[in-house]
């Protein structure tokens, strides 16, 4: 386990969408991170079930575009955060000086440094897990990412909770057919069965779905 992004010496509290680190102690056996604990906030999964049947596209959007902001900057500082899904992501409903609600990336228990080597070794959520790691048994750090984002979006706009990687690839689940053709386009090259081929995370920054 590795800090989060953000901490005491570098990103004052509240600045990141990452939940900033306050504090930590070491104790031999364990290592208790003291997390900044944001305002006015629920789970993205309680956000999205207020909503009774799925977001509307546009406020799947404003999410979305944090959140590829969000997993740039994790990244840049070297972190992986490996889990990302409604349940670790809050959302400030009413936060400061700004009219739409904003995302905070929480539990960096599975994260960990970002390395330019595959890992051989599984951490998160298995049934979101993206398909190279049941083909190939290993995996790259920021195609997962990708993928995740991708799963959360569909997430979004689904039934929360209704994706599972094995489904998704043998071809059992389809897009919901109302949204417009270019979020169909997003999911679907975040959700492409190989890596190689999938987006990164700065052409998704300026796929025309977000940038419309």
């Amino acid at each position: 386990m590795i800090k989060a992004a953000g901490g005491p010496a570098d990103i004052p509290s509240g600045r990141s969408a990452a939940t900033s680190l306050l504090d930590c102690f070491d104790l031999e056996d364990h290592l208790i991170l003291v997390m900044e604990r944001p305002r006015n906030c629920k789970t993205l999964l309680d956000y999205r079930r207020d909503k009774e049947d799925h977001l509307a596209e546009d406020e799947a959007k404003v999410i979305m575009e944090q959140m590829i902001d969000a997993a740039i900057d994790m990244h840049s500082k070297g972190v992986f955060h490996r889990d990302i899904k409604l349940t670790n992501i809050l959302v400030e409903v009413d936060p400061p000086g700004s009219e739409v609600p904003r995302v905070r990336v929480i539990d960096f228990g599975c994260s960990c440094q970002e390395e330019l080597e595959p890992y051989d070794r599984f951490s998160g959520t298995l049934c979101i897990a993206p398909p190279e790691w049941f083909t190939e048994g290993q995996y790259m750090a920021r195609p997962t990412t990708v993928w995740h984002l991708g799963v959360l979006l569909y997430n979004l706009l689904d039934h929360p909770g209704s994706f599972k990687t094995s489904t998704y690839i043998a071809k059992k689940m389809t897009l919901n057919s109302t949204l417009s053709t270019r979020c169909k386009d997003f999911l679907r090259q975040c959700l492409t069965p190989y890596p190689h081929d999938r987006i990164t995370l700065e052409e998704l920054k300026h796929h025309p779905w977000i940038r419309e």
